[in-house]
């Protein structure tokens, strides 16, 4: 195919990659050298529950959409009372005895706990009925690619249009709760029932922006930073709403070759977006028909290029390389004098695009130790003289990922980050541990080998007092939890936990919100 009819076909809502359909595979289908991993399924959908290293099924399906009140081990503190933790990740794995061959492939499911008034714990969770999940759901079978897994046969461009999963994050925003994939616009979802109720471009021209699933929301102003690739047109489109939804801003910057990137850091100043030397080859892509994640290419020797926008102005970027590493996830950038901050977790491999991948693995049931390890990074960038004027580690205690801090300080000084950690070089995270970035302390609760945590997330109670909201795999039960800390004092455990009926597949990102 020529490079011409593959722009031609990817629409913007056809362009997702990590834990939605990508726009690959759009004319080709999985051929013999490319399969999709086989079955078989077992009953309650698909997976390794029985792994105790997956922690009750993260690579499993949930086929139930529920809503109940969970049992408590504790009591609520009544500073969380009237929120709600929202979460999303892929719920389905697999259909027709086709299983998809990375965790992050998965239909979107979002999930909700809510805080009640009474100290109860309300659990709801739905399935993100966008598109592709309708047409598939109508088929009975996989009709569209997704990151790692090819499509069954071949499309045209009114059905790669219908490629979104909803399967990365969620977000209330705009008075509005919102589902993302990484490259398409988001679904809009019902604040209480978490039913679908539709696409929302959020207000501007379909053809004139793409968004990725990691908002950046100002935690001073209220607005809302995006990013997105446009692979039309080989571009970085930066796009900045008021807390309103109002659009303020938008900027391109070229492309050439196309080069990955998953998140990215925003203050009310500035835009940085950290680039992988991951290049999409066309030429494996388009000719040879193989999986977006395949056909990424790890260049080492290309570094990252750190890329630093102003706001309000169009001028372009200060390109700064430095070098090669691979980011899922910022923590957070603030302004420090005339230099910018930047707090993220780092590896110093391909991760994700090695035939070893975690993700890959763990679908696969081969996982069995830590493959590379995720490290708190600190990079102190100088965007007048265009220079990196710190580079350094700021915790390599463990395996780190999915760094967060308050909302109130997103783009703001921040004294401590949270994440997810595995200290004992289990192959997923075990534990929970905030890091002073300032001094370099560091509080720790494992839940130890058999547990599986992902993102926590932070909530500001109305008690003065921060919360950590963290769910938890077991292997022991097959069931999953949701563990609430003191945010400041770890290590004393859980205050409460909310155990829930049932597994959880993988979740990925959340969003705390007063109601």
């Amino acid at each position: 195919m020529q490079r011409r009819r593959f722009l031609e076909l990817s629409a913007p809502g056809a362009l997702a990659l990590i834990g939605g359909s990508s726009f690959f595979s759009t004319l080709t289908g999985c051929g013999d050298d490319d399969p999709i991993l086989p079955g078989p399924i077992p009953p309650g959908g698909g997976g390794v529950m029985d792994n105790p290293l997956f922690a009750g099924g993260i690579s499993t399906s949930l086929l139930t959409e529920n809503d109940y009140i969970t049992d408590l081990r504790g009591s609520l503190p009544a500073g969380l009372r009237g929120s709600v933790l929202y979460k999303n990740g892929p719920g389905l794995f697999e259909r027709d005895g086709v299983r998809k061959r990375a965790v992050v492939d998965g239909d979107g499911m979002v999930n909700g706990y809510f805080f009640q008034p009474d100290g109860s714990i309300r659990f709801v969770n739905r399935f993100v009925r966008t598109a592709k999940y309708n047409l598939e759901e109508d088929a009975g079978r996989y009709l569209y690619p997704t990151w790692t897994t090819p499509a069954p046969g071949p499309l045209g461009p009114e059905e790669a249009a219908n490629s979104s999963q909803a399967g990365v994050s969620v977000w209330n925003m705009f008075g509005k709760l919102l589902a993302f994939d990484e490259s398409n616009f988001p679904e809009s979802l019902d604040f209480d029932s978490l039913e679908t109720l539709g696409t929302d471009v959020l207000g501007v021209n379909p053809g004139d922006t793409v968004f990725s699933a990691h908002p950046k929301i100002d935690g001073r102003t209220g607005e809302v930073s995006m990013f997105g690739i446009d692979y039309r047109t080989q571009e970085l489109v930066l796009t900045v709403f008021a807390s309103s939804g109002a659009l303020i801003e938008q900027q391109r910057y070229p492309m050439n070759p196309v080069r990955y990137i998953h998140d990215f850091f925003a203050t009310s100043r500035y835009i940085v977006a950290a680039v992988h030397p991951a290049v999409l080859s066309f030429e494996r892509f388009i000719g040879q028909g193989e999986s977006l994640r395949d056909a990424l290419e790890w260049d080492a020797g290309l570094g990252m290029r750190w890329l630093v926008f102003e706001r309000g102005s169009q001028s372009a970027p200060v390109e700064i390389e430095a070098p090669a590493r691979w980011m899922w996830h910022t923590a957070n950038m603030y302004e420090s004098g005339a230099e910018l901050v930047c707090d993220w977790i780092g590896y110093d491999d391909a991760h994700f695009l090695s035939p070893d991948s975690i993700w890959q693995r763990v679908m696969e049931g081969s996982a069995e130790k830590l493959l590379g390890s995720g490290r708190v990074r600190r990079t102190v960038i100088d965007p007048t003289r265009g220079t990196i004027t710190a580079d350094e580690v700021l915790s390599d205690a463990g395996n780190y990922e999915f760094a967060q801090v308050p909302y109130a300080q997103w783009g703001a000084q921040h004294e401590k980050l949270w994440t997810a950690v595995s200290p004992a070089d289990e192959a997923l995270w075990t534990a929970v541990r905030s890091v002073n970035v300032r001094t370099g302390a560091e509080d720790t609760f494992d839940f130890g080998s058999g547990h599986v945590v992902t993102e926590p997330n932070l909530a500001d109670g109305s008690d003065g007092r921060t919360y950590a909201l963290v769910e938890v795999a077991r292997a022991a039960t097959g069931r999953n939890s949701l563990a609430v800390f003191d945010a400041d004092r770890l290590a004393d455990g859980p205050i409460v936990e909310a155990d829930l009926r049932h597994h959880l597949p993988v979740r990925f990102h959340g969003h705390w919100s007063r109601r």
